[in-house]
């Protein structure tokens, strides 16, 4: 059993020695060669005063500058859009607000006069009470 599981432990391990190398170092040395390729290419040619380093500078700028108006753009219509949820979210909350202190205003109504009917049989219990104790209790 323990033979089974060191040959799969070696087997777990070489396969991922491969993935790493396929996932990891592999792509990371073709993107320095093709950055070195690139270097080499531009600053090649511009030694020999063939290329035009204003005109690099200036697509560079470009690449640049180019996805920050994007997500300018984003960021302006995501704020347009959270202003108009966030006004649609009060309107609706205002017309909600006028019925819920009507419904307010109709249930403090019925609890005070619930209220004042408690009172005035309380106030009516207690003459009788008084009363009675006048009448037997002299």
């Amino acid at each position: 059993m323990e033979e089974k599981n060191n040959y799969q432990s070696q087997i777990e391990s070489s396969e991922h020695s491969r993935q790493t190398f396929w996932q990891i170092y592999f792509p990371l040395l073709l993107t320095g060669i093709g950055a070195a390729a690139i270097l080499f290419l531009l600053f090649g040619k511009s030694a020999g005063g063939a290329v035009d380093l204003r005109m690099w500078a200036d697509i560079a700028a470009i690449l640049i500058i180019l996805p920050l108006f994007v997500f300018l753009f984003a960021l302006i219509a995501l704020t347009f859009v959270g202003s108009a949820i966030t006004y649609k979210i009060s309107t609706a909350a205002k017309t909600g607000l006028v019925k819920i202190k009507q419904t307010s205003v109709r249930l403090t109504h019925g609890v005070e006069s619930i209220s004042k009917g408690i009172h005035r049989t309380w106030e009516e219990v207690d003459v009788l009470y008084a009363s009675l104790l006048n009448r037997y209790f002299k």
